[in-house]
């Protein structure tokens, strides 16, 4: 369990954003929504939703609730139960 906790600190610190990741681009807001209006409509319509932590790192929405967990950053957890909605963590 130490590893782990280490792991999650070193590599990521807490979830700090919702994010798309397009390319080598990602676009940052506090919500989903948030970054799909930073371009023109559709531009980021295939792009990964996932999160950004305070390492600066795009995990996907998988990943992003096992940090949120670790950190105890989820508020209320909504479906589906396996990834991080930007909802969870308030």
């Amino acid at each position: 369990m130490f590893f782990i906790n280490l792991y999650y600190d070193l590599r990521y610190g807490k979830i700090i954003a919702s994010a798309l990741k397009q390319s080598d681009n990602v676009y940052v807001g506090k919500r989903h929504s948030d970054c799909f209006i930073q371009c023109e409509r559709g531009v980021l319509r295939n792009a990964e939703q996932g999160f950004y932590t305070e390492k600066k790192k795009f995990v996907n929405r998988v990943k992003a609730l096992k940090i949120a967990r670790h950190y105890n950053q989820i508020v209320k957890k909504h479906p589906p139960y396996d990834q991080l909605l930007s909802e969870d963590i308030g």
